[in-house]
Parts: C-alpha cells; sequence; structure tokens
C-alpha cells in the first residue's frame, strides 16, 4: 500500500490556524483590512507585535506577515503558535494633553540646536561595543508639548548589523526635577530598520536629560525603548557629543 505524501496529508489544526484560515478567506474576498496590524505569541510566551497579515497556506501551515514598515517579510507556522492578537487601530492612541513644566534640549556652544552625536554610546540591551547615536531632542519646545521632537539614528555596524532609525509619534508624560536638574519624557515611536537586523515597529520610550554640574560636565541623555517583551533598547547615560564645541543639557523652567 502506498503511503500518502506527508506534506499533502497535512491538516492545520487548532484556532490560531483557523484564525488565519477566516482571515486568509477575508482578504481573498476584499473584506480584511491591510493596515490592521496583529501581535504573534509564541508557545514560549514570546510576543511579536505590529505585524501585517499578507497571506495564510492551509496546506503547509504557513502564514506570511509583513513588519510594520513593511521592510521584510516573516514565514510563521500557524501550528506552532499559541495565540494572535489583534491590535488597536490606529496603533498608537491619541493621548491626553500633557502640561510642560520644563523644556529640555541640547544647547550649542558651536554647531546646530537640538542636535546630539556621539560616537561612544555604550549599549546596555542589546550588549555590545560602544556604538554611535545621533539625532535631535526637544522636548515641550516653546513650552509647547505639541512642538516637541525626539529622533536618532543607530547607524548600522558594517552596513548591516542592528541599525534603526526612530522618531517619536506620542509623548504621555514629561517629569521635571525641582532644580531642573533632570527631565524624563515618556512617550511612544516608530522604529524603521536600517540594515538587517535593526528594530522594526512601535515602541514605548523613556528618555532621561540630565543637567551638567559644571566644570566642563555637558550633562547627558539615557534612551531605553520597550516592547510588549520587555526592554529591546538601552543605553548608558551618554554626553550630547564628543569633543569640545561646547554641546550641553539644558533644561529650564517654563513660565507659570
Amino acid at each position: 500500500m502506498q503511503k500518502k505524501n506527508d506534506h499533502s496529508a497535512r491538516k492545520c489544526e487548532g484556532c490560531v490556524c483557523d484564525f488565519l484560515k477566516k482571515l486568509q478567506e477575508s482578504k481573498m474576498e476584499m473584506q480584511c483590512d491591510d493596515d490592521k496590524l496583529f501581535t504573534l505569541i509564541k508557545k514560549n510566551g514570546a510576543q511579536f507585535a505590529d505585524l501585517r497579515f499578507v497571506s495564510f497556506d492551509p496546506k503547509t501551515c504557513c502564514a506570511i506577515f509583513e513588519t510594520f514598515t513593511r521592510s521584510s517579510r516573516q514565514i510563521w507556522d500557524c501550528e506552532k503558535l499559541a495565540g494572535i492578537k489583534i491590535q488597536n487601530v490606529p496603533p498608537i492612541p491619541p493621548q491626553p494633553p500633557v502640561d510642560c513644566t520644563c523644556n529640555g534640549t541640547i544647547m550649542a556652544g558651536g554647531g546646530t540646536p537640538e542636535t546630539f552625536n556621539n560616537n561612544n554610546v555604550t549599549f546596555i540591551v542589546p550588549q555590545g561595543d560602544s556604538r554611535t547615536v545621533n539625532g535631535r531632542v526637544n522636548i515641550c519646545k516653546s513650552c509647547d508639548i505639541d512642538e516637541s521632537v525626539f529622533e536618532f539614528l543607530v547607524p548600522p555596524v558594517m552596513g548591516s548589523m542592528f541599525g534603526f532609525r526612530f522618531e517619536s509619534s506620542i509623548i504621555e508624560s514629561v517629569m521635571c526635577a525641582d532644580d531642573e536638574s533632570m527631565l524624563t519624557a515618556v512617550g511612544m515611536g516608530v522604529a524603521e530598520p536600517v540594515g538587517n537586523n535593526g528594530l522594526d515597529g512601535i515602541f514605548q520610550y523613556e528618555l532621561i536629560l540630565i543637567t551638567g554640574t559644571g566644570g566642563g560636565d555637558p550633562g547627558s541623555l539615557q534612551i531605553t525603548l520597550r516592547d510588549s517583551n520587555g526592554i529591546v533598547f538601552h543605553t548608558a547615560a551618554f554626553a550630547p557629543t564628543v569633543g569640545q564645541d561646547g554641546k550641553f543639557v539644558s533644561i529650564t523652567e517654563c513660565p507659570s
């Protein structure tokens, strides 16, 4: 008796596979929103958020998803998934207004205001050698939360490893020390990969600005990004620049 081909006889089972079958049917009938985002949950509990559904093949149990910025595609076996979540749309919901009690930015004795560029930043997550981080920051510019800017670039190493751009979309809170020595901003933003293995999707960020203590101390920045699994990017505190161009962290009180 001839054995059946295992590949052709395979039957995808489970609620995740069933959901993906229905999603594929909706897509074929032009009833599936291409901008809808999903979180895939592996059996070990790890979650992969901000994915866009492309297609599902019930013969192979393989589903194809695109990353948030559509820069790459991923293939998943539905039988190896523990669950799937439909994310809220829009992915970053509107936030209540944030009061500005202080303004935090980079002042330039020489060069461009608001900008930072340090080629010797220590990465705590992911662990590795010192790397370059450059960008712009001006939280509560003109003491108006809507005028704020926070964006940065991590160039890839040798054009291939863990590079990305990040831009803040929403600021959820701004906390200032009573003596204007520290500002902490928390919000949501979007990362776009540069090279292979870069971050791609929506992340919560925490930005800490600390003013200098005088005597040539320019102050520091510290950046943390998180997703549903925890911290994905975390720097040690770093100066706004390496060199003698006079840049320093400035935090000033906003008028009452």
